[in-house]
Parts: C-alpha cells; sequence; structure tokens
C-alpha cells in the first residue's frame, strides 16, 4: 500500500513488495518496480508481459494490459500519469532516504560541476551522483533510486528546456543546496531568450528551504536578478573581488590550470580552460557549505578526471584529437575555442565543428557569432558538418579569408576530409552539439589512424606550496 499511495496509485488487492525501479525490460532486475512509460518511438504499456516474465514484482500503468493467464494483473498498479507517478515515488523515496541533495542546473558545465562536485565530496562523506546527464523528470527519479541508505549526500544534475520543468525536478528531488553555474543561450526553442532561461533557472532557486543554500555565479551579469529568488542564504563563486569562493593568479600549464583558490590555496586542475576553473570553484563552494575545509576540496580536485567527451584527449598517428563534443552552445563553443587557442601545438589547429542545436529563432544570429569567434582565434582549417555550421564557417571565411574552410555531407565525408588534412603535430577539435553524434566521426578517424600509447602528459605540475 506505500508504493501504491506513494504512486497515486488504486489498491488492488494482495500484498506483495518491489526492491528496484525499472523502465527498461533489457536491463530490468528480479523483484523491479516496472513503469510502462510512454515514449516517442515506443509504449511501456506494450513491454508489461515481458518484465513480469522476467521477474517484475509489479507494474505501474496507466491503461489495460492484457497479460497470459500465470500473469495476474493484482500486480499492475493503475495511474493517471505514468511519468509523473515515477516522479512522486522518488520524491517519497529521496524524503525516506533523510541525506542531503545537491541540484546542480545551468546553461554550461553543469555536467562537468556535478562530476568535480561528487569527485571532491566523496572523499569526506559517502555520496551517490547523477550517472552520464540523467537530468529530466525520468533521469533525475532513476538517479534518485540508486540512493543507498548509508550515502549522506546526493548530487543531481537538474536541466530544462521549458517553463515548469525546474520546479517539478526540485519538488521531486527536495535539494537544501542549489546551483546555478551559469545562465546563457541555450534551448531557446523552448525558453525563448536569456531572462526566458533565467527564470527556468530560478525554479530551483524558488524550492530550496529557507535553511538551504544558494550557489550563484559572481561573474555572471544575470546573478543580482536570480538572487531575488532566493529565500535563503546565498554563497557566490568567480573571479571578482567580492565572490566569496574566488580564483586569483590564473595560469594555463600544459593540459591543465592553475589558481589560488581565495588568496592563498594553491589549487590545480588537471583539465585546460578558464570555464573549468569556475566549475571547479562551484564545486569548492558546495564543499565549504557543507562542513570541508576550502584546501581539502582543492587537494581532491587535483585529482579529477573528465567524462568522456568533456575536452578528452588523445593522439591518433601524431594528431591530438580533442573531443568536446558532448554538447555545444556559443558560450562552450567560445570556451573550446579558447582552450584551442592556448594550446602549444607543433602543427595546425584544426577544427571539426557542428550544429548547435534547440536555438529556436536564434539559430541564425547565434551561428554568425560562432562564425565571428572562429574568424577571431587561431583555427587554421575549418570543417563544418550541418547547415547552421557551414553558415559559421561562412562567416569564418569572409572574416578571415586566409582560414581554409571545409564543407562535410556526412560524417563519413568529414572523416575522410579530416584524414586528408591532419597531419604529425596538429591538434584537432571536435565540437558541437549531442544529437551531430560527432562521436561517430572520432570513432571512425580511431580506426583508422594508429591509436598512440597511454599520454603520460597531463598531470599539472603543482604550486609551490602545495
Amino acid at each position: 500500500m506505500e508504493i501504491v499511495g506513494a504512486v497515486g496509485g488504486r489498491p488492488r488487492k494482495g500484498g506483495w513488495s518491489a526492491s528496484g525501479v525499472s523502465s527498461d525490460t533489457r536491463t530490468i532486475r528480479k523483484g523491479d518496480l516496472f513503469f510502462a512509460l510512454q515514449g516517442k518511438n515506443s509504449d511501456g504499456h506494450d513491454f508489461v508481459p515481458d518484465a513480469f516474465e522476467k521477474g517484475a514484482a509489479g507494474a505501474v500503468v496507466s491503461q489495460h494490459v492484457d497479460l497470459p493467464g500465470s500473469l495476474s494483473e493484482e500486480r499492475c498498479i493503475p495511474v493517471r500519469d505514468v511519468r509523473r507517478a515515477l516522479g512522486d515515488l522518488a520524491r517519497h523515496y529521496v524524503a525516506a532516504w533523510g541525506g542531503q541533495v545537491v541540484g546542480i542546473t545551468g546553461s554550461n558545465g553543469k555536467t562537468t560541476t556535478k562530476e568535480m562536485t561528487h569527485h571532491a565530496l566523496s572523499g569526506r562523506f559517502p555520496s551517490r551522483k547523477s550517472p552520464s546527464n540523467f537530468n529530466n523528470d525520468i533521469g533525475v527519479p532513476h538517479s534518485i533510486f540508486q540512493i543507498e541508505a548509508d550515502d549522506k549526500m546526493a548530487i543531481l544534475e537538474m536541466g530544462t528546456g521549458a517553463a515548469g520543468e525546474m520546479a517539478r525536478l526540485a519538488q521531486i528531488a527536495r535539494p537544501v543546496l542549489g546551483v546555478v553555474t551559469n545562465i546563457g543561450e541555450t534551448h531557446l526553442e523552448g525558453l525563448h531568450s536569456l531572462k526566458g532561461v533565467a527564470k527556468a533557472k530560478a525554479e530551483l532557486l524558488e524550492e530550496l528551504p529557507d535553511n538551504g543554500m544558494a550557489v550563484l555565479n559572481a561573474d555572471d551579469a544575470m546573478t543580482p536578478w536570480l538572487r531575488k529568488w532566493c529565500a535563503c542564504d546565498v554563497m557566490t563563486f568567480g573571479c571578482r573581488a567580492e565572490a566569496d569562493i574566488r580564483a586569483e593568479r590564473i595560469e594555463s600549464r600544459e593540459w591543465g590550470m592553475r589558481f589560488r583558490l581565495c588568496g592563498n590555496v594553491p589549487c590545480s586542475l588537471p583539465v585546460p580552460g578558464r570555464h573549468n576553473v569556475m566549475n571547479a570553484l562551484a564545486a569548492v563552494a558546495v564543499c565549504t557549505v557543507v562542513g570541508m575545509r576550502a584546501r581539502e576540496a582543492a587537494e581532491r580536485l587535483a585529482g579529477y578526471e573528465p567524462p568522456a567527451m568533456r575536452l578528452s584527449r588523445e593522439r591518433l598517428d601524431g594528431v591530438t584529437v580533442i573531443n568536446d563534443a558532448y554538447n555545444a552552445n556559443l558560450r562552450s563553443m567560445q570556451a573550446a575555442l579558447e582552450v584551442l587557442r592556448d594550446m602549444d601545438a607543433q602543427g595546425r589547429r584544426i577544427m571539426l565543428c557542428a550544429d548547435m542545436l534547440e536555438l529556436g529563432m536564434k539559430a541564425g544570429p547565434l551561428h554568425r557569432k560562432l562564425g565571428e569567434a572562429i574568424a577571431e582565434s587561431r583555427v587554421d582549417a575549418l570543417a563544418t558538418l550541418g547547415d547552421w555550421a557551414w553558415r559559421a564557417g561562412e562567416v569564418a571565411r569572409r572574416r578571415n579569408p586566409r582560414m581554409a574552410v571545409y564543407q562535410c555531407e556526412s560524417h563519413a565525408a568529414a572523416a575522410d576530409r579530416l584524414l586528408d588534412l591532419l597531419r604529425p603535430g596538429d591538434v584537432l577539435l571536435a565540437k558541437g552539439s549531442r544529437g551531430m553524434h560527432l562521436e561517430t566521426v572520432i570513432e571512425d578517424l580511431r580506426a583508422r589512424m594508429p591509436r598512440a600509447a597511454a599520454d603520460p602528459e597531463g598531470a599539472v605540475p603543482p604550486l609551490e606550496g602545495a
């Protein structure tokens, strides 16, 4: 009856219990409660019999399901909305757990900030984090169900593409700490404007308890506006003098960054880019809120390893390949171009650029700005994939006639073009939205170019006194 009540279902005869939650019969385990979610290409109700055959304890459904005679309909819990029921059960679960939830959102850097925060916190507290980018109203509940009784902290990534979505996620996860990494022009199809993006992120801040903490970017122009939505205390991070958690003396060092934290704490990051310094500052802010010293957090971050496709680096036949193709918007494109610009390349700097997606009516202007940024960078040759990237390439060509620009009609054509272009000593940056699947181009290159042995580079020498 506890499960039935949590999901808002209608009770049926018989008593049973579940030991886990699943919405995918390919990975379901015996004893799981199966949620028959409906998607664009499939309906979970079609898989309810399969779920029971594989040992599901029960199923949450919103319509009648015909089951073989050996299976009992008593194990089906009827609800109005299966997707909402999944979130309602997660809310019930996290409330019973009793640990602290950190909710992290932002236009850029939320996944990296989540990873850095978990890496730093896990040295002190048993912690759980969202797998991959499980950041919507399906992914957040599934992340919550992975929390174990002994965990003290859960670091959850939260994304939104429309008004109201973030509020729902916060109501499910009940975060005590809320982090907004920054506000940029993303998901404009649903959020329409920079102010719309900020309002959507502010929904997280509105849901924080009075005794909670909002962690905001002191360097972001929208932060004074975001503060208005906070009923709780605010801690800031950034490079400005007024930031509570502050970075000074920032330096690029080989494949990484070094800086002073709060004036006197040396910090070394084994990932490049000033944007990653900001991500690290947000992570340190969370750590200090829950009782860690800044120095302890900095020492933990020195051993941080980034997730795949976020400035991942490998050597292929003498070429350094930087795969930053997990996702893209103008701000993250500019950050990746800064990393490419600052690299000490023996050969040429080459970029594989794909479309930035979900920009709505702003797609044209933002891709023009991207073309201008590419033209002003130190890129020697540009290969584009996608119509919008091609338009950015045309802007870059007009601004910088010395830059070689190649339009590629397919992933295979892009790989062929790059194989013709690349020479030992060159650096290749691959960047585009996740929906453009640039990883297939990298996989093609990897299959056709000898891969170097493990590269010992990348360790950042610590600051003196570290």
